[in-house]
């Protein structure tokens, strides 16, 4: 599991308040480390060998003008002293007292370094991801083999975190957070079966939601927990449980951004659109996490609301590389547009690398937009891409 160490944040002068700033933001990053599976933290790298132990240092400074506070902050790997993440963070004391700001910046630096999404996993999947081949011997290997998955999403990494994560159920058959995430590996061979190579079954779906309840039995207001209920239900088509399941997940932490991403995802699939994208534009905005899913989101948000310039840029900024959905979605706002040429484009690409899904697409839209009307619209945009879409069932 990857280890961090959590450095003194410098300061610009000597100021008594600047530094009791810089050591209270510290210990907030300390403290919002702590409570993730995905990192070991460590709180005091100055003593021993520990510092150079750690597979990553946290270091920062604190800048003040006035009322503005910035945090700058950088994530150092430790073997090389390459910088894999730097950002800065500003905040005004006039808007917010001193405690409020150190732990919103400091939710924001651990969310940014060690959320699934975050630096960490981002800057190496394959090393971490080897974890999960020693689940057998330590079962908290399997939280950051997930993470690291979830960057590469092949089907050998599928297969390695899949095992891994039912090992660790086995042995400790009271862990919410592998049953929840042992739930989420098993709802992605129906949410990405095309990207995965998944044959179609409807096994997944119900190892699925078996995992997702077990979580649930133990650890019912667990965030994690109720964002697998939710995506679980809303691909069974139970969306009043899945909705509530997000509600309840986003009134625990409305500060996750990966929960309030995912929460307006299935709010706008549900048909509630504004409410939805606004969720989804403060995911994106926030620069943590999968951005290229949240701009997928953004793209639809676009199509649905008639704007399809803005959907085909957010679109073409969305993780098109390996997610035949994503070429789909692309496909009917080109079509939408009239840009047959680029269109043709589109479905070429389809059909030489997901060639299953061309012959599945009303059931894979009707998956994933509850809506009649609005699965016909991205339906009308696939017709006028010249692409031949089979009628209802029983039509």
């Amino acid at each position: 599991m990857p280890t961090v160490a959590v450095e003194v944040f410098a300061e610009s002068s000597s100021v008594d308040s600047r530094a009791d700033i810089a050591r209270g933001l510290r210990d907030d990053i300390i403290g919002q480390l702590a409570e993730r599976d995905e990192v070991i933290v460590v709180a005091d790298p100055s003593t021993g060998d520990r510092a150079v132990a750690a597979d990553y240092a946290l270091q920062g400074n604190i800048q003040m003008d006035g009322s503005r506070l910035r945090s700058v902050a950088r994530l150092v790997r430790q073997r090389d002293g390459v910088v894999i993440w730097a950002d800065n963070f500003d905040a005004d004391f006039r808007a917010q007292n001193k405690l409020g700001i150190q732990a919103n910046v400091a939710r924001q630096i651990a969310g940014a370094i060690a959320q699934p999404h975050g630096a960490i996993f981002q800057a190496e999947p394959a090393m971490i991801a080897r974890s999960g081949l020693k689940a057998d011997q330590n079962a908290e290997a399997c939280t950051p083999a997930y993470n690291s998955y979830l960057q590469t999403m092949t089907a050998q990494s599928h297969g390695v975190v899949r095992e891994c994560l039912r090992q660790a159920t086995q042995r400790n058959p009271d862990s919410a957070t592998s049953w929840a995430l042992l739930s989420l590996v098993y709802l992605d061979e129906v949410r990405f079966r095309y990207r995965l190579g998944t044959p179609s079954s409807a096994e997944p779906l119900e190892l699925a939601n078996a995992s997702a309840q077990r979580a649930a039995s133990l650890a019912p207001d667990n965030t994690r927990v109720l964002r697998a209920v939710m995506l679980v239900n809303f691909f069974r088509g139970d969306i009043d449980k899945a909705l509530a399941a997000g509600t309840a997940a986003y009134a625990a932490d409305p500060d996750d951004v990966e929960v309030a991403g995912e929460y307006g995802l299935r709010l706008a699939m549900a048909g509630k659109w504004q409410s939805g994208c606004e969720l989804v534009s403060i995911a994106f905005d926030k620069n943590v996490g999968p951005r290229g899913y949240y701009a997928g989101g953004m793209a639809m948000c676009a199509f649905m609301r008639g704007d399809i310039d803005a959907a085909e840029q957010w679109s073409r900024i969305s993780d098109l590389d390996f997610n035949p959905m994503r070429h789909l979605a692309l496909l009917s706002i080109l079509g939408a547009a009239g840009k047959t040429a680029e269109a043709k484009l589109e479905q070429d690409w389809l059909l030489a690398n997901a060639p299953a899904l061309m012959t599945n697409i009303r059931q894979e839209i009707s998956l994933r937009l509850q809506r009649p009307e609005d699965q016909e619209r991205v339906l009308a945009g696939l017709r006028a891409a010249g692409v031949a879409i089979d009628l209802p069932s029983g039509g």
